[in-house]
């Protein structure tokens, strides 16, 4: 991940030097999709790293307020 200031003067982009901000094995992002998000105030990333020998598995369970209503009902 690098960073690049960007001036406008006159209505003429100057690209400063890219700087890295991160280094690192990063887990790629799967189907497309970027692997790491920016925090709303914009002063800090989040993004997976992978682990030397490791896998990288995210499970997103969709609905578990319904799955944990069914779970309680039952019992």
């Amino acid at each position: 991940m690098f960073a690049v200031s960007v001036t406008n003067t006159n209505d003429e982009l100057t690209l400063g030097e890219p700087k890295v901000l991160f280094e690192g094995e990063f887990a790629p992002g799967l189907f497309g999709f970027v692997n790491y998000d920016v925090a709303a105030d914009g002063e800090a990333f989040l993004m997976l790293q992978q682990l030397e020998g490791s896998e990288v598995s995210i499970v997103v369970v969709l609905n578990w307020f319904g799955r944990v209503e069914t779970t309680l009902s039952r019992r």
